[in-house]
């Protein structure tokens, strides 16, 4: 059904209307249109966790908040309204990515060394994002620096919560196997906010199985898991599976 605006809330409709300052409407400004892209009518709390490329302040080429605008929201004591875990930093230009401390020891190509690149704008830019990174820790950010840091969290959600996670392998991790709700939306935004918008995955409904996949073999090891997963996925399309005759998996399988 078309529509112009999604339902807000009062509380919705001030953080539009810049009541709680430019970084929150910004954001706010973004979600709904992710709510007019989506087809979403109203936007969900979040009470899981949330996920986010770092440093993540251009939500996207229309909604950008400046270094002075979140350093001055942290001053005035902003926060992360949910747990939110660092994904990889996408430093730029390639080559200069994480880690960014300890990488001497990684056996790394030498263009991650600073002493060699004095006169390279990328590593202004990576100071200047370090910077960002100790205002974001500040304000709650949880730097574990991996697309697949659901492996490495200090806690993960529980089955029904609403989260806001942003990686191809967080997806069918955080839903399917933790039983917890997140569509592929995990930004700066929802992670501030606490809010993303209804639709998909957050959707009791949506997420009833409507394929069995049952292989003729118990799976069992690593390979077999692994090519359970490419094969399901690639049979299912946009089906929702549910997956019979398997051993109980462990956390990598």
């Amino acid at each position: 059904m078309p529509f112009d605006m999604p339902y807000l809330t009062e509380e919705e409709k001030r953080l539009l209307d810049g009541g709680d300052g430019p970084v929150l409407q910004k954001c706010m400004e973004y979600v709904v249109e992710m709510c007019r892209i989506a087809g979403a009518t109203r936007l969900v709390d979040l009470d899981g966790t949330g996920d986010m490329h770092t440093p993540g302040l251009n939500i996207s080429n229309y909604y950008k908040i400046t270094v002075e605008e979140i350093v001055e929201f942290a001053a005035a004591g902003g926060r992360f309204k949910i747990p939110t875990f660092a994904d990889k930093a996408p430093f730029a230009p390639a080559g200069h990515n994480p880690p960014i401390d300890g990488w001497e020891a990684c056996n790394l190509c030498a263009n991650q060394d600073s002493a060699l690149r004095q006169d390279d704008p990328a590593v202004h830019a990576e100071g200047m994002q370090e910077e960002l990174f100790v205002t974001l820790r500040r304000m709650g950010l949880i730097t574990t620096h991996s697309c697949a840091n659901y492996l490495v969290m200090s806690y993960l959600p529980s089955v029904g919560q609403h989260c806001s996670w942003f990686e191809s392998s967080q997806m069918p991790y955080c839903n399917a196997t933790l039983g917890a709700r997140t569509n592929f939306d995990g930004t700066l935004a929802t992670c501030l906010l606490g809010k993303a918008p209804y639709y998909d995955m957050h959707i009791t409904e949506n997420r009833w199985g409507t394929l069995i996949a049952e292989p003729e073999r118990r799976i069992t090891t690593d390979l077999e898991w692994d090519i359970l997963g490419f094969t399901v996925g690639e049979v299912s399309d946009i089906e929702v599976p549910i997956v019979l005759n398997t051993s109980r998996p462990t956390t990598t399988q």
